[in-house]
């Protein structure tokens, strides 16, 4: 039996793929797939569905729990939602090599892209090599709620994106920093638009799950109250669509 197999019981050999789909992500809906997702990574999956559903839960009307409000809010009863290794993923380049279909050089696809509703695709992860493996798995986490918040978006309509304005288009005025990467452990993208910026701020509310992170200043304050006096209609709005 190869390392990425785990035998369950004399008769029935298991992939760790369909290990890890069928015994852990099922419960909030989520399909992970493809050959670039290992035991590491797969752990900083789940660790972001469990902080994502922690915040949603604590905001539903139901008493539900994490997975309950995860799979309410991104609809994964009846349609999975795939996590999906994909090294030639298309929207997986900076937004200028789109007309030009280059996949190569500085075009190269690289990190997370939500496609719709229902499919993020990752083309790779972070691999900073001078920071430690504590901080890895954090920013590799923050990714993936990253992605969840362009999904998200895309749930409400991109009343998200449609919010942002004015002082919130600055970066990094209010975002978290620090973490042994910089501004990039919170911030998962340093592009200036309302779309990024919404999906950088939707990690800022979630947090660790149990703890928003912001700068502790004044813009991190107005980033923070922003999400705060919208996410429930956002996630009563999510859920009823």
């Amino acid at each position: 039996m190869g390392a990425d197999e785990c035998n369950i019981n004399p008769y029935h050999t298991y992939s760790s793929e369909r290990l890890w789909n069928e015994l852990i992500f099922s419960e909030y809906g989520v399909e992970v797939t493809g050959s670039g997702w290992d035991y590491r990574s797969r752990k900083a999956i789940l660790a972001a569905l469990k902080a994502v559903g922690s915040k949603f839960a604590e905001t539903t009307e139901e008493e539900d729990s994490a997975s309950e409000a995860f799979r309410n809010v991104y609809h994964t009863n009846d349609e999975s939602l795939v996590f999906l290794w994909n090294e030639n993923c298309w929207g997986c380049r900076p937004v200028t090599c789109y007309e030009t279909g280059e996949m190569s050089g500085s075009c190269k696809p690289k990190y997370g892209f939500a496609t719709g509703t229902h499919l993020i695709e990752f083309a790779s992860l972070t691999d900073v090599g001078f920071v430690s493996d504590d901080v890895l798995f954090q920013r590799w986490t923050n990714n993936m709620i990253h992605e969840l918040g362009h999904v998200f978006d895309y749930r409400i309509g991109e009343a998200g994106r449609n919010s942002i304005s004015g002082d919130l288009l600055n970066r990094p005025d209010g975002f978290r920093t620090g973490g042994g990467l910089g501004t990039m452990t919170w911030q998962m993208s340093g592009d200036e638009t309302p779309s990024e910026i919404f999906a950088d701020m939707f990690l800022g509310h979630i947090g660790t799950g149990s703890q928003s992170m912001w700068a502790d200043d004044h813009f991190g304050i107005v980033r923070a109250n922003h999400m705060d006096s919208r996410m429930r209609a956002w996630i009563a709005l999510a859920i009823n669509q």
